[in-house]
């Protein structure tokens, strides 16, 4: 059954287009596809009846098909491609926030080094230190990521923060209650830590491990420190349920693409389209033409969607 894409179907944007030229996905087994037959309307002239009603032409000069994708990080392609949206999206947006950053890395307890208990563990630490994050610095933005250690697979978190100070002072609120309070500039000696001291006390306090570490960073360095970490190979952490790359405050996420005008399916046939009309596969370049029609009745069959691997899946 044909399915009209919705925004939140895998994404068939005009950026994952032109990058999966020559190349696609060998998981996901559904295609999109848009067609001159499908995208014609009946138009009624005002006050007149369907009856009336005539065929405006199709806007489209070709009618084309692309392979969808899973998006998992595990797989060859889209984690390629995963890492090229989130940078180009990084590059775009962090600049235009016009902050300073720092990196933060944030360890688990030296004896804690199994993977899904150093996730949770992490997990559980960065909670309740972001509450106290916020407490002390209120609005900050931030994206993270997870990298697990090449030895023994225990992860550890890397961020970009930008809303920091560079000192934290001992002081009291407006309620006059004890608090620590966030300042550009040391007021004086006692009492005031750097925010590196202040980010390893409290990591410690919350769970995590003591080796947490805060260095300030320009906007290049910024999005080359956190894209470097979305690659395949430091990304094969097999958690259900985890989120790759979280964001916080104003950096959000990019966009889903919104398919007007696609259709999802299994599979094209020739009557999806205008007779005698070629179909461009936007990813191979192959075009699907009368010659194909007449050797196959659908497309992209089996073996040319797995590559002629055999096992694709």
């Amino acid at each position: 059954m044909l399915v009209h894409i919705k925004n939140n179907s895998p994404g068939i944007g005009d950026r994952e287009r032109s990058e999966a030229l020559s190349d696609y996905c060998m998981r996901y087994r559904k295609v999109a596809y848009q067609s001159t037959r499908r995208l014609e309307a009946r138009v009624a002239p005002l006050g007149a009846g369907m009856t009336d009603a005539k065929l405006e032409p199709c806007p489209l000069k070709q009618s084309s098909i692309v392979r969808l994708r899973c998006k998992q990080w595990d797989c060859d392609f889209c984690a390629r491609l995963n890492q090229k949206i989130w940078r180009g999206y990084l590059h775009e947006k962090i600049p235009s926030l016009k902050e300073k950053w720092w990196l933060v890395t944030l360890t688990n307890k030296g004896w804690n080094r199994e993977q899904n208990a150093s996730y949770k563990a992490l997990q559980s630490g960065i909670d309740v230190l972001m509450k106290r994050v916020r407490r002390l610095f209120g609005a900050i933005d931030y994206v993270r990521t997870f990298e697990p250690h090449k030895k023994d697979g225990c992860l550890h978190a890397h961020f970009i923060f930008a809303g920091f100070t560079d000192f934290v002072v001992n002081g009291a609120n407006i309620k006059n209650v004890p608090a620590s309070i966030a300042v550009q500039k040391r007021p004086f000696r006692d009492g005031c830590w750097s925010l590196n001291t202040w980010l390893k006390h409290n990591a410690e306090g919350c769970g995590l491990g003591y080796m947490a570490d805060a260095k300030k960073l320009d906007d290049a360095r910024a999005i080359n420190y956190v894209t470097k970490y979305l690659t395949k190979e430091l990304q094969m952490i097999d958690i259900k349920g985890m989120r790759h790359v979280q964001t916080a405050g104003r950096i959000g996420s990019p966009e889903k693409a919104k398919g007007k005008g696609w259709n999802v399916t299994d599979f094209i046939t020739a009557r999806d389209f205008m007779p005698n009309e070629p179909v461009l596969d936007l990813n191979t370049g192959f075009i699907v033409d009368n010659n194909y029609w007449e050797q196959s009745t659908i497309y992209p069959i089996e073996d040319q969607f797995r590559g002629g691997e055999g096992e694709g899946l």
